[in-house]
């Protein structure tokens, strides 16, 4: 493996590693689940849900 790729590897895992923390501490600000077999069951709903608790998004007429 040459040096460059290497270094390219290395900014990728660091780059995802990054990104992961970064969606963790959203999804704590938001109050939405963390742990992936929980997101799963209704993401949408329960960020929806959070947008408009936050009041990031009017909630819509019933």
């Amino acid at each position: 493996m040459e040096d460059n790729e290497y270094w390219e590897l290395e900014r990728r895992a660091s780059n995802l590693h990054q990104l992961s923390r970064l969606s963790t501490e959203l999804c704590r600000f938001l109050e939405l689940p963390i742990d992936p077999a929980d997101m799963a069951v209704d993401m949408e709903k329960a960020f929806e849900q959070s947008l408009i608790k936050h009041g990031i998004v009017p909630e819509k007429d019933k």
